[in-house]
């Protein structure tokens, strides 16, 4: 979850917002090949389901991390997030926060990369993916606002403020 985290934030930072799908289950790799149902699952979800720069769950990962949550790895709980359409993703954004707590530098980074992205873009259908990113960027920098170092520059101005972004720990016991 940490290497997604990294490489997805990283990637975002250099205006690159990708997205893709995570899976549980078998699959073969050599020099020569990759292939396997899972492999099969996650290209289908990144395709069609994933839509925004997000890297979905697929639901055998869902479940796993489901009953991790009810033992006691809370901290896999703040590592993901629910969306409004009911899918888990990785909370990437979380991977700007280390032991000394959330560097606000990244995150002032990301802030940046969003915007000039938004400003590049042209094309109709690509705009609601960078929306996305803003309400995500925002929704983040909500839950960390009482963090040492946090400065209300770092949010993007929004008049649409409501968020359909749910930290995972805030959902479990709730259905869906």
């Amino acid at each position: 979850m940490r290497c997604v985290q990294r490489y997805q934030l990283h990637m975002a930072l250099r205006g690159f917002f990708v997205r893709g799908a995570m899976t549980l289950g078998p699959i073969c790799l050599t020099d020569e090949i990759v292939f396997g149902s899972s492999l099969i699952e996650s290209y289908v979800l990144e395709s069609k389901t994933s839509i925004v720069p997000r890297v979905i769950l697929t639901d055998s990962l869902q479940e796993l991390l489901a009953r991790a949550l009810t033992s006691r790895a809370a901290v896999v709980a703040d590592a993901i997030c629910r969306d409004i359409d009911g899918w888990w993703f990785v909370n990437y954004l979380q991977g700007a926060r280390g032991p000394g707590g959330v560097d606000w530098e990244l995150i002032e980074r990301h802030k940046t990369s969003v915007m000039e992205s938004l400003m590049k873009t042209t094309e109709h259908d690509v705009l609601p993916k960078f929306g996305w990113s803003c309400r995500y960027h925002n929704v983040f920098c909500h839950w960390h606002r009482h963090d040492p170092g946090f400065l209300d520059r770092f949010r993007i101005d929004r008049v649409d403020e409501q968020s359909t972004i749910h930290l995972l720990s805030d959902v479990v016991g709730q259905a869906g």
